[in-house]
């Protein structure tokens, strides 16, 4: 079926399989209008046609019999439930019952009907499965983007809208998205372009979502808040509470940290139950995992049914379950199970930004800082600076213990230093490692005070960076960090200082220490940063395929942490190599250009110059490619055309395999 005519997308309800079988989903996903267009197009296979019978204006479930025997024309008077059985055993017949989630006492009865009467064929809508005996379910999930950006417009067309819109328009599918392509959120949405662009629609989506929509929708639909306020009527007291509280998470949760958040509300060994329920009634959806999350229009109501202070106490249990959990992780993203952890973070960065957050606007900040400093290094890898930046930042406009200062202080360099701002950086690490001198903090200090040789190294002060790495590598031993992280680190860096001096034996000998810390302890981060100085000193020393063979390690490393801008680095270094020590015929340096194309297109996407301390050999790669051009003719930038094309899985085989 069209979607701009029904709001639903094309689907098959087995009912002429099945008996009895119940369409369910959020309010406002479609049920109603899925199941209506169902019973139309089946009604010419049943020879007794299609009876509807609302249940909405009901409210005893000992009404539904009787209802559906007026519906079907049985006389009244007697016992309606005989009546019925009598008269639909003969029938060939398809019962449309519609709203059926607030009536589920009715179901036993409704469940025999089916059972017995051989003819008969019952389609429900309800929010909620019925779970009954001989029940087929077909949960109805919203419309995915492309079907709720073609009803949005079709929808803003009919309402008036000023202009045509286009479903490929971003800011239509950032409200499709946000009103998570339920189709009556996205209709009430459309229905305001007489007076907002979507633009407007998208700022002010409360006020849109509170606002009524057709007057010929019952007044359960009427307005988003009105659906959902239908099914937070048929919870239990005890989940009237707690669903509330699920208000506080963002882009999902699992069971460990729903059971934090409840747990002034339901007992640990509750917490699966109360889920299955929520689930069960259509207000929370459920991902392998398990993972739950509610979709944003009943996030919102969520939060509108949440008192003051259950809220700041679900949140303050929300920022205490990703404080501990981000500190438990951050030993990893030095070592053993750095991409699990990489993973475990991804999944939970929206959950762990938000109790930042709070953690500054609830006058925690101290436990905001905390958790930044846990979370940098992955800041740091994927490439979420401003973010991570701004988070800490406003850390520091706060009153917090030292330590946090210094640490904060030290993340703002860091990231700072990662997007190319190098007087910001260099201050913010000079301040926090004066502080953690003042104050004592010897592990807090070379992290701090290791930063500065970072900008002496980026601005050719190769002096200055070298005192400060020697200094930072006896900081970390003071603080029993050695061989761990930034010990490593300092020892790859002052081998970079080395090559610059032009001593490739003195910056190998550095290097290889290093690495050989960063496998002690299992480190992929460390191993290909390591990586990255040695193939520089391969070919220093003139060993091109001992380069080749680093740069894959270092380029698999970089795939397994999705670190696109590591990969760039090593892309551009590979041309090089190839440039200098090509292949038989011209495969080779058409892989110049491939290599240099993939690594733009990687840079241009990772929002800063991450890995600042690297110092590449820039006349090489541009001789790369000056070579490459020279051989390949017109035909270099169709290769270079074709390296920005590539996807991550492609450049890593054509980096790890000649062939490629």
């Amino acid at each position: 079926r069209d979607t701009s005519v029904t709001g639903v997308q094309t689907c098959a309800l087995p009912i002429s399989a099945s008996r009895l079988v119940t369409v369910t989903g959020v309010g406002g996903c479609g049920k109603t209008r899925l199941a209506l267009a169902v019973a139309a197009a089946a009604e010419a296979s049943f020879t007794d046609g299609v009876t509807l019978v609302p249940l909405a204006p009901l409210h005893d479930p000992s009404a539904v019999i009787p209802a559906i025997a007026r519906a079907v024309g049985v006389a009244e008077g007697g016992n309606p439930f005989t009546a019925l059985l009598d008269l639909l055993r003969g029938q060939d017949r398809l019962l449309l019952l519609d709203n059926a989630e607030h009536l589920l006492d009715a179901w036993p009865e409704v469940a025999t009907l089916a059972a017995a009467c051989p003819g008969l064929r019952i389609l429900v809508t309800s929010r909620i499965p019925l779970r009954v005996r001989g029940e087929v379910l077909f949960p109805l999930t919203p419309l995915d983007l492309p079907a709720a950006a073609e009803l949005f417009v079709t929808r803003a067309a009919a309402a008036g809208a000023a202009r045509l819109l286009s479903a490929e328009d971003a800011v239509v599918g950032q409200l499709c998205h946000r009103l998570a392509g339920i189709p009556l959120a996205i209709e009430l949405a459309a229905a305001r372009v007489r007076l907002l662009s979507p633009a407007e629609i998208l700022a002010r989506l409360d006020e849109v979502m509170a606002a009524e929509g057709a007057r010929d929708l019952p007044p359960r639909q009427r307005t988003m808040r009105s659906a959902i306020d239908w099914s937070f009527e048929l919870l239990s007291p005890l989940e009237q509470a707690a669903f509330p509280r699920l208000a506080v998470f963002s882009g999902g949760f699992g069971i460990d940290a729903a059971t934090a958040v409840l747990a002034d509300v339901v007992g640990p060994g509750d917490v699966l139950g109360l889920l299955e329920s929520l689930v069960d009634q259509s207000l929370v959806v459920v991902a392998p995992g398990p993972r739950f999350r509610l979709l944003e229009p009943v996030a919102q109501y969520a939060a509108t049914r949440l008192p003051r202070p259950a809220e700041r106490a679900a949140r303050d249990a929300h920022l205490r379950f990703f404080g501990a959990l981000a500190a438990r992780h951050e030993p990893s993203l030095r070592g053993e199970g750095t991409v699990e952890t990489l993973a475990e973070i991804e999944r939970e960065h929206a959950n762990l930004v938000a109790a930042v957050e709070w953690s500054l606007a609830s006058g925690q900040a101290d436990l905001g800082g905390w958790l930044g400093w846990h979370l940098w290094l992955f800041w740091w890898i994927r490439g979420a600076l401003r973010e991570g930046r701004r988070l800490m930042q406003a850390v520091l406009t706060h009153d917090v213990p030292d330590p946090v200062r210094v640490r904060a202080g030290s993340v703002v360099g860091a990231l700072a230093f990662a997007q190319g701002d190098d007087a910001e950086a260099e201050a913010a690490w000079t301040t926090s490692a004066d502080l953690a001198r003042r104050t004592g903090d010897l592990e807090g200090l070379p992290y701090a005070y290791g930063g500065i040789g970072l900008v002496a190294l980026a601005r050719d002060d190769a002096d200055l960076a070298a005192r400060v790495f020697e200094e930072t590598i006896v900081l970390c031993d003071e603080a029993g960090l050695h061989g761990e992280w930034l010990w490593t680190l300092s020892h790859v860096w002052l081998g970079t200082v080395e090559l610059l001096r032009g001593n490739p034996a003195g910056a190998g000998r550095l290097v290889d220490e290093a690495l050989a810390a960063a496998r002690r302890r299992n480190d992929p981060l460390a191993v290909y940063i390591g990586l990255f100085t040695a193939i520089q000193v391969s070919m220093a020393v003139g060993e091109p395929d001992r380069a080749r063979r680093q740069i894959a390690e270092g380029v698999l490393l970089s795939r397994d942490t999705g670190d696109h801008a590591n990969l760039a680095y090593l892309l551009d270094a590979l041309a090089v190599v190839e440039s200098l020590s090509p292949g038989p015929g011209s495969t080779g340096l058409a892989r110049v250009g491939l290599l240099r194309g993939s690594a733009a297109q990687l840079r241009a996407g990772t929002g800063g110059n991450v890995y600042g301390y690297y110092r590449p050999d820039e006349a090489l790669i541009a001789q790369a490619g000056e070579v490459a051009r020279a051989a390949r003719g017109a035909a270099y930038d169709d290769d270079v055309a074709a390296g920005w094309a590539l996807d991550v899985d492609a450049m890593v085989a054509l980096a790890t395999d000649p062939t490629a």
